[in-house]
């Protein structure tokens, strides 16, 4: 089944919450694919409520956390890895977020990834070159953050990829890098690339270029990760964004070539 990542404003309130997930996670059971709505930590317990009580039937939407730090089991620093592992939230790691942050640096993919195992948590792993690509490299430098994070870790069938792309990449580009990242986990891990999931995020025009999405179908990604914050007001448009992109797939993940 397809998967889209819709993720909120960090600085998203109970209010923004209820106003603009609300309404997409009760379009959801239309829409045969699986959403997982990415959002801020002190958030993880309200949006675990407000899905239950507003999901109407069908897959229920999931929660992501975006890690831009480290791993605490305290509720005040960090992230709270117990809270995450009891509402079943995945981890998104080396985000473009994170990767702004000082303390983030070639190592970090890796201990993320083991501390998440650590408590329990589905990672959803960030590779990719973002808006720093200059085209000529960008499979050098996915092939060194993939070394760097496979390096003593064991991915799990259910692993999540994000291939962060640049708005200056064609569709093509990012379909012929999906299926490089999966020739390389196939290396190190026989048997796991066909299981994982890589879904693509374009950059800083994820947002307004998602009609682009439909040509992703049939190929090598899985699905989409949307900046959300253009949607704060305008939560149909999230929903319509999801039918216009997979209404022609129902319920089928996409057929891999």
């Amino acid at each position: 089944m397809p998967l889209i990542i819709a993720n909120l404003p960090d600085d998203c309130s109970e209010r923004t919450l209820l106003q603009n997930v609300s309404p997409v996670v009760r379009d959801a059971h239309e829409l045969a694919v699986e959403l997982l709505f990415c959002v801020p930590q002190y958030l993880i317990r309200d949006t675990s409520q407000l899905i239950a009580q507003t999901t109407i039937g069908g897959l229920l939407p999931g929660i992501a956390v975006n890690i831009t730090d480290h791993w605490t089991s305290g509720p005040i620093t960090g992230v709270p890895g117990e809270m995450m592992r009891e509402y079943n939230a995945r981890a998104i790691l080396g985000s473009p977020q994170a990767r702004l942050r000082p303390s983030f640096d070639s190592t970090s993919l890796q201990k993320l990834t083991l501390q998440a195992q650590d408590y329990g948590v589905a990672p959803i792993i960030c590779v990719g070159p973002g808006e720093n690509s200059f085209l000529t490299d960008d499979d050098q430098i996915i092939s060194s953050q993939l070394k760097m994070v496979l390096d003593g870790v064991t991915i799990p069938e259910n692993t999540t990829f994000v291939l962060l792309g640049s708005s200056r990449w064609k569709v093509l580009r990012a379909i012929y890098l999906a299926r490089f990242i999966r020739e390389k986990i196939e290396e190190v891990q026989p048997g796991v690339a066909s299981k994982i999931r890589i879904i693509y995020h374009r950059g800083r025009e994820s947002i307004s270029n998602y009609n682009l999405f439909p040509f992703i179908v049939g190929t090598s990604i899985d699905g989409v990760f949307v900046d959300a914050n253009a949607f704060v007001g305008e939560p149909q448009e999230l929903t319509q964004m999801v039918r216009t992109t997979f209404e022609s797939h129902p319920g089928t993940m996409f057929p891999r070539t």
